[in-house]
């Protein structure tokens, strides 16, 4: 497990079901301190020119939107709501982006076109629309930023690009480099620098069977207290749009379809299994036959493990610090087929009722 794409700020850890790297992460906690997250494929995110052509030019014409919806996810809004007790006390979202632009500085172009490889001055390789400090890679640091859309379907800011900690991961899930903003490396795999020298340490793919010279990178971004109540609106509706805002729109070049291929799954924006429901049904089913004083309580033999199981979904996520010890992936493998074990009991025995409140 990486803990620096799979720690949710402020919330915790993610469960080994969602992927280190690829597409988008939603992830949600309620008033209530009930947690739900999503995790939208990589491969129904945007890729392309945000144009739909590369540009030569600038302004373009017609004028390309500034705002611009990367991936969507549909889900059962009012129940998920419901389960959220009025409102939301935290929200991030996570996001893998090859050639994102707004890297600070740049370790590619720096090393490909010089250390001042943006001066307007100078012969550059791509144009830019505004100025930029010495070192970004086409982002001023506050020209980009990622978010969702409101109910209205205005963009909501969840913090600039240039601005994130981003980490790049080999194919073994390890961060191998951490930078600030979403680097741009376009140049790596543009036809027109084939000539030019590449950074040999970027050209290893982070995927099998990618190309030389792809490769994403991973940040987190966490939506504004301001904007809780917006994002807790826009859940009830059942639909979350991601989109990136570029004031200077339409000469950009976003890749968000990469990630660890199999590793990343479609899943919908539900709550989570919780299994102390469960694991109460057992405990009642057995203090039910209790009825004489010389009985002895016989839970199931995987109730320790099925314990341990439901502690760690709950626990696990609030005290990062457990991973630093445990295995996340391991411990809950090994109280899995107690699980299944202590299901199959449960859903066999007709005597197994929850009791009446």
């Amino acid at each position: 497990m990486n803990p620096d794409t799979m720690t949710s700020p402020g919330i915790g850890l993610l469960g080994p079901a969602f992927a280190p790297l690829g597409g988008a992460i939603i992830d949600v906690r309620g008033l209530n301190g009930f947690r739900a997250t999503a995790q939208i494929a990589a491969g129904r995110m945007f890729k392309g020119w945000v144009a739909g052509y590369r540009p030569s030019g600038w302004p373009l014409v017609p004028p390309v939107p500034p705002w611009k919806r990367v991936a969507d996810t549909t889900f059962n809004g009012p129940a998920l709501v419901g389960a959220l007790g009025g409102g939301l006390s935290k929200a991030n979202l996570r996001v893998t982006l090859f050639d994102g632009d707004s890297g600070s500085p740049n370790p590619v172009y720096q090393t490909m076109f010089g250390a001042d490889f943006n001066n307007h001055a100078l012969n550059i390789p791509y144009f830019f629309a505004t100025s930029q400090p010495a070192g970004n890679d086409f982002d001023g640091g506050n020209n980009l930023y990622f978010g969702f859309e409101d109910t209205s379907g205005s963009p909501v800011s969840c913090g600039y690009m240039g601005s994130k900690t981003t980490y790049r991961l080999d194919a073994s899930e390890n961060t191998i480099e951490t930078y600030t903003g979403f680097p741009g490396c376009f140049a790596l795999t543009d036809p027109d620098f084939a000539s030019t020298p590449h950074p040999p340490q970027y050209m290893l793919p982070v995927q099998t069977g990618q190309p030389a010279g792809v490769w994403p990178v991973t940040g987190w971004f966490s939506v504004p207290d301001t904007a809780l109540a917006a994002l807790y609106a826009v859940l009830n509706t059942g639909v979350v749009r991601l989109g990136i805002y570029d004031v200077s729109s339409g000469d950009q070049y976003y890749d968000f379809t990469q990630g660890l291929a199999g590793d990343v799954v479609d899943l919908p924006f539900s709550p989570p299994v919780s299994y102390f429901g469960n694991l109460d049904l057992w405990v009642w089913r057995e203090l039910n036959r209790f009825d004489a004083l010389d009985q002895n309580l016989n839970f199931p033999p995987g109730y320790a493990k099925a314990l341990m199981y439901a502690l760690g979904v709950e626990f696990f996520p609030e005290y990062p610090a457990a991973a630093q010890k445990y295995d996340y992936r391991e411990f809950m493998a090994e109280a899995d087929a107690a699980i299944a074990d202590l299901e199959r009991l449960n859903q066999s025995d007709a005597v197994a009722q929850e009791p009446a409140v």
